[in-house]
């Protein structure tokens, strides 16, 4: 009992807003999508995927304790690697590309223009999940750095590096 009064009154003190699991599912059903989407590229393989990092979700709840910015966080984490482990069984790369990403009503507030996906589809991972984290979402060098489990120095780089390969990109297609 001690610990929950102690918990209780850290809370107060540094003003960590509890979520609820539907506030988590109303927030960031939007963010798991639209980075599902960006690394598999197909309908099917996202709804699963947003399911199952959900399900995460509620089997773990003591994350919707430490406040808005965690739970983002462990969402778009979670959401990653499970994406990476889809992304390695040969089931998953036999799908259909995705044609419309408004079939899954991804064009939303946040949702981008299908040439931009295209573009970041055609760069490698290591380059596309830190330019869609920083440019699309917003999120400051440190904050992608902690998301990816990587370097400020790396991330930095790896801005630079996709920069210059969708630049290539752009190129190639207004030849």
């Amino acid at each position: 009992m001690n610990g929950s009064i102690q918990s209780t009154k850290l809370r107060e003190v540094i003003k960590i807003e509890r979520l609820t699991f539907d506030d988590a599912v109303d927030n960031y059903a939007d963010l798991v999508t639209q980075i599902a989407m960006l690394h598999l590229n197909n309908v099917s393989d996202t709804e699963d995927c947003w399911q199952e990092v959900f399900l995460a979700l509620f089997q773990h709840p003591e994350v919707l304790d430490r406040g808005r910015d965690a739970v983002r966080y462990w969402l778009v984490r979670v959401t990653i690697n499970r994406c990476y482990d889809m992304n390695r069984y040969a089931r998953y790369r036999e799908h259909l590309m995705l044609e419309d990403a408004d079939l899954m009503g991804v064009a939303h507030r946040d949702s981008y223009p299908a040439e931009v996906l295209d573009l970041l589809r055609a760069i490698p991972e290591k380059y596309r999940a830190p330019i869609f984290l920083y440019y699309c979402r917003g999120y400051s060098v440190k904050e992608v750095a902690r998301i990816l489990s990587r370097r400020e120095n790396t991330v930095k780089t790896q801005l630079r590096r996709g920069k210059e390969l969708l630049k290539g990109e752009l190129e190639l297609e207004e030849n």
